[in-house]
């Protein structure tokens, strides 16, 4: 049982860097290119199909390398995915973080200001600095951007997973041989 929760995380690791690594790779193409463009839309929904394709291929390894015997579940496969694009929201959720606080610092800030100016009527003055302050720190918390990344990665992985796991589970198939038996006859 130990050889398959080992095998299952470090595919996840494997798959959810790679995705972590393209997902990255698409947010910093887009940014080059600008204000919402028709590339930038174009990328988005690439990055989306490369990302649905990747899930698919990684969790259709994992299911190939899984036990005949035992098959390979639907909630198998959903959990797989999600742990994949979770640690891919670790990466995104680093890469806003050093994009927030060093790279967009500037701009992030005039955009909160700009919107709690626009506020300032509908909220109370004895909680609106509060409320100011809040935004400004959760705009640029590492902790608070990982965290929602994963959060957010996670239920995109839940939708994916279902997607995924719909073609790529197996039923069990009792009549396959057993490895174990196989390996001893040989010897």
């Amino acid at each position: 049982m130990n050889g398959k929760k080992q095998i299952f995380w470090t595919e996840a690791l494997k798959g959810g860097t790679v995705i972590g690594l393209l997902s990255v790779a698409f947010s910093i193409v887009m940014q080059a290119s600008g204000e919402m463009t028709t590339l930038t839309k174009i990328l988005n929904v690439a990055s989306t199909v490369v990302m649905v394709i990747l899930a698919f291929g990684f969790t259709r390894r994992l299911a190939m390398q899984s036990d005949p015997r035992e098959g390979f579940s639907m909630g198998r496969a959903v959990g797989f995915v999600v742990a994949m694009l979770a640690i891919s929201g670790v990466l995104t959720g680093i890469y806003t973080a050093v994009m927030a606080n060093f790279f967009i610092h500037d701009e992030l800030m005039k955009t909160v200001d700009e919107m709690m100016a626009g506020m300032q009527d509908t909220i109370p003055a004895d909680s609106f600095e509060q409320t100011y302050e809040l935004m400004r720190k959760g705009l640029t918390s590492p902790l608070l951007l990982t965290l929602s990344s994963v959060f957010s990665n996670s239920l995109l992985g839940v939708l994916c997973g279902v997607c995924v796991g719909f073609v790529t589970r197996r039923q069990p198939n009792i009549f396959a041989p057993i490895e174990e038996e196989n390996n001893m006859k040989q010897e």
